[in-house]
């Protein structure tokens, strides 16, 4: 099974994966890299009540070769507060 690396990207810099893991294919690397994405705004919402949308993964191979780049934007879809109606969305 292949080996896929999930370097992050932010302003500060560049935080590289070492030891990667294994997926079966580029689609369920890029699934894992959304999933990571979407745990890190999280935090960063927990923790400095940011979303850094800017920030992202890169998904790499054992030769470094970039196969894919996930914005963090592209991991969320930002909705307003309140629907059609006006309401509130609970």
């Amino acid at each position: 099974m292949p080996r896929y690396f999930f370097h992050l990207r932010d302003a500060s810099g560049t935080l590289l994966d070492i030891e990667g893991s294994e997926h079966p294919d580029l689609g369920a690397a890029t699934a894992q890299a959304v999933h990571h994405a979407r745990g890190l705004i999280v935090d960063d919402v927990r923790q400095h009540g940011q979303v850094p949308l800017g920030d992202r993964i890169e998904i790499t191979n054992a030769g470094a070769d970039l196969l894919a780049t996930i914005a963090f934007a592209d991991a969320v879809t930002v909705t307003s507060a309140t629907d059609q109606s006006g309401e509130y969305n609970k």
